[in-house]
């Protein structure tokens, strides 16, 4: 159904400029950057050209039959018509960057601009939108610059948000993270397309493997339980609205009612939706999706004290710590340094090297499922060397491999190839949420 919106052939991009700095600017350079395999025709009244392509006056002036996409940057009051004449190009999608509607108190023009757009059959994103962009299809038409907005690599994720500024600090965050993307999509006002329908074109889509979504308000109630009930794929909200003053702010962005947040929250619990607190939570529960099914734990650290707190927080959260059989404690005992703790966590003391972790991690390989490895930095014997060699022997493990690390240079080396947290609170919620 939605196919052709986040892999269009052809795209027009209607208030296209050549001006530094305009939104249909930076717009139309993001469209470019990729060279996929896609027409782009920039449509400005003013200009013979844009950025190198041929501009046209309007829609129905370029040389197509049929349009997949067009992504309206103009202001609002020209917003209908210009919907009048994608419609007269036979048009699929409309991505409506432009604002002032619904969310600014002017209903009357957003249900004049849907009953416009229904009667040309063409399906609106927005209006009041950050766009989108598609990392396996090449689409990017968020209006934020590439240097200042970093993409997330290609991966498996697939982010919907209702607010743009919360998208694009999310999309910033998994781009820290070293966590791949493989579509975002704004819908801002969701006068048309909404969150339903794009968690079920995501549910059905190879790509993506496990869906994250910041909501404001579900419209379709019936239709979003009839959708995770009849799809698996894991699912993360980010609810936001949960107080009374939240709830009334929402109204003023979106122009929708919150409702209840207790409602939703009995919602998500019964259907195991997973229910993230804030964009921290979201970020590494999505971080936690990406490995397999926990069993079991086995922590290494080279400081008592931070595996103590982690083994409490491990417990409170219900996520197993192993407990090693007689016959591996005396392995262990045998093996490992004098004077190192081989209960689970296994403490090899503040002046454990690299070669002293990979060695318990041998020796403990055959009944371990999930490896946390506390990296305390403030010891004189581990170093950036050290660390890279341990990044290197584990990162074609098959295990679950997790990282503590307190020193922001050990954190930039293992956060490429792992998930990487600096608190055992922190470590221990977000991986609550994959336990077997």
């Amino acid at each position: 159904m939605l196919e052709r919106l986040f892999n269009p052939k052809t795209v027009a991009l209607v208030g296209a400029s050549n001006k530094e700095g305009k939104i249909g600017n930076t717009i139309m350079m993001n469209l470019l950057h990729y060279h996929a395999d896609r027409t782009i025709y920039p449509i400005n009244i003013n200009e013979q050209e844009v950025l190198g392509k041929k501009a046209y006056s309007k829609i129905y002036d370029i040389p197509e039959k049929e349009l997949d996409l067009a992504i309206i940057s103009v202001p609002k009051d020209f917003v209908i018509d210009v919907i009048k004449d994608a419609g007269k190009k036979k048009t699929k999608f409309a991505i409506i960057i432009s604002s002032g509607f619904k969310e600014a108190g002017d209903l009357k023009a957003e249900e004049e601009l849907i009953k416009i757009a229904k009667k040309n059959k063409v399906r609106i994103v927005g209006p009041n939108v950050l766009g989108m962009f598609d990392n396996y299809s090449k689409l990017d038409c968020i209006f934020l610059p590439l240097a200042m907005q970093k993409r997330p690599k290609p991966g498996n994720i697939s982010l919907v948000s209702q607010s743009g500024t919360v998208g694009a600090i999310l999309v910033n965050e998994y781009y820290k993270a070293h966590i791949g993307l493989d579509k975002f999509v704004s819908y801002g006002n969701s006068s048309d397309l909404n969150e339903c329908d794009f968690l079920e074109y995501l549910a059905k889509d190879d790509n993506t493997k496990i869906i994250a979504s910041y909501v404001e308000e579900i419209i379709d109630g019936k239709r979003f339980i009839n959708i995770v009930k009849k799809y698996k794929k894991p699912l993360i909200i980010l609810k936001a609205g949960k107080g009374k003053k939240g709830s009334q702010s929402i109204q003023s962005h979106t122009g929708n009612l919150a409702g209840d947040y207790s409602v939703y929250k009995g919602l998500f619990k019964q259907f195991g939706i997973i229910n993230a607190d804030n964009i921290d939570e979201l970020v590494n529960f999505s971080k936690a999706m990406l490995l397999r099914k926990i069993k079991n734990v086995t922590i290494i650290t080279n400081g008592g004290g931070y595996g103590i707190l982690l083994s409490d927080a491990l417990e409170q959260n219900k996520i197993p710590i192993l407990d090693f059989s007689d016959s591996m404690l005396a392995k262990l005992k045998k093996e490992l340094v004098f004077g190192a703790g081989v209960k689970n966590p296994i403490d090899l003391m503040g002046d454990a090297s690299a070669e002293r972790y990979l060695q318990a991690i041998k020796l403990t390989e055959s009944v371990t499922d999930t490896y946390i490895i506390i990296l305390l930095g403030q010891t004189t014997a581990i170093n950036k060397e050290g660390v890279m060699q341990l990044s290197n022997a584990l990162k074609s493990m098959t295990k679950n491999v997790v990282f503590i690390s307190t020193m922001d240079s050990y954190t930039e080396i293992l956060e490429k190839d792992f998930l990487v947290f600096e608190f055992p609170e922190q470590l221990a919620k977000a991986l609550s949420v994959n336990v077997k």
